[in-house]
């Protein structure tokens, strides 16, 4: 994941203190390989670590996937994709 629009500012936000941020991922599904763009609120846990939180949506077939069909196409899966980002990660410092 990259941090597209991560400011310093950002990093410098008080401890729990939710900040924006625009980060660029490559997702991967069934070989096929995309850049998504995600709006993703950032929390500063304090300590150097930080908490980032999204949902974004993908289609299936923008990835080659026909959603599924039972009972002679009586029920279909919906295209979308819904996902889900929760992670913590910590800043390392140059020694």
């Amino acid at each position: 994941v990259l941090f597209r629009s991560l400011k310093p500012s950002a990093l410098q936000a008080k401890n729990d203190e939710w900040f924006d941020v625009v980060a660029v991922a490559t997702l991967t599904i069934t070989d096929v390989c995309k850049p998504i763009v995600m709006d993703v609120k950032g929390l500063n846990l304090g300590g150097d670590r930080y908490r980032f939180v999204c949902s974004t949506k993908v289609r299936m077939t923008d990835f080659n996937v026909e959603p599924p069909s039972v009972l002679l196409g009586l029920i279909k899966v919906n295209n979308d994709i819904k996902i889900n980002l929760d992670l913590t990660a910590s800043i390392a410092r140059k020694m």
